[in-house]
């Protein structure tokens, strides 16, 4: 499925302006089409597909930090607070709750692979509720992400979409890149390293179709002078699309 039609690169263009007014998002970028605004214009792009299937979308997004998604979201045009679909949000830190009620319906704090979870994923009122999950650069901060995602699948209504990114290494260095990492690793730091073949592993595991996986693009440097070309951001994303295990970062909707 091809997630970036004529009107796409406007879009971004629109992120890119609305960026400063973000708390959390970098405020020293000076291109027109920045790569590091990547991962929210993936998500972008996969709502607009969901919207225009559907009237209405309820969401829950796990791992919201400052609420960046969202908050970028409505600083487009194309997006206004009536636009924005019933969210709630999943975050270990307390100060999330903060958010509740400027941008998410819900919030609740919650560690991902600790018991408190559990019980969210299990109450009548969250599992099966939801049209999306969003999983953005969120998984690889998981010590057992495929227990995880087996939990986190269970929010989505039939015909739901899970949808997210993170960092990528090809296959074949994948098991011997992840202890390394984890050596290293800081208390909410990388401890998982994720290849295609290990995300379509878990989506098979758990009866999802994959309907888009790819890569993101071929390189990200911070202002590099490329990124205020048009042409060069769609040779980016033309070759992550074709090298999906290419060492930068994956992207996947998956549909239950």
């Amino acid at each position: 499925m091809e997630v970036f039609g004529s009107e796409s690169i406007g879009v971004l263009r629109q992120l890119s302006k609305g960026a400063s007014q973000v708390e959390g998002l970098p405020k020293d970028m000076r291109v027109k089409y920045p790569t590091r605004l990547f991962r929210y214009w993936f998500m972008e792009r996969f709502f607009a597909l969901e919207i225009s299937n559907k009237k209405s979308l309820s969401v829950c997004e796990i791992g919201i930090g400052q609420g960046q998604l969202p908050k970028l979201l409505l600083t487009t045009p194309s997006w206004g607070k009536s636009l924005l679909p019933k969210w709630t949000g999943v975050d270990c830190d307390s100060d999330a709750v903060n958010l509740s009620g400027e941008i998410y319906d819900s919030i609740c704090i919650a560690d991902v692979e600790a018991a408190t979870f559990g019980k969210f994923v299990e109450s009548s009122e969250h599992q099966g509720r939801y049209d999306v999950v969003v999983v953005l650069h969120f998984l690889e901060h998981l010590k057992n992400p495929e227990i995880a995602f087996q939990k986190i699948v269970t929010l989505l209504k039939p015909g739901g979409v899970i949808i997210g990114g993170m960092p990528c290494t090809p296959e074949c260095f994948r098991a011997l890149w992840e202890p390394v990492i984890r050596k290293k690793a800081s208390k909410f730091g990388h401890y998982s390293v994720f290849s295609p073949a290990r995300l379509t592993n878990m989506f098979q595991s758990n009866a999802l179709n994959a309907e888009v996986l790819r890569g993101g693009f071929l390189l990200r440097k911070k202002n590099l002078f490329l990124e205020n070309y048009s042409w060069w951001t769609r040779f980016n994303v033309f070759f992550g699309r074709l090298f999906p295990s290419w060492p930068g970062e994956i992207y996947f909707m998956a549909r239950k």
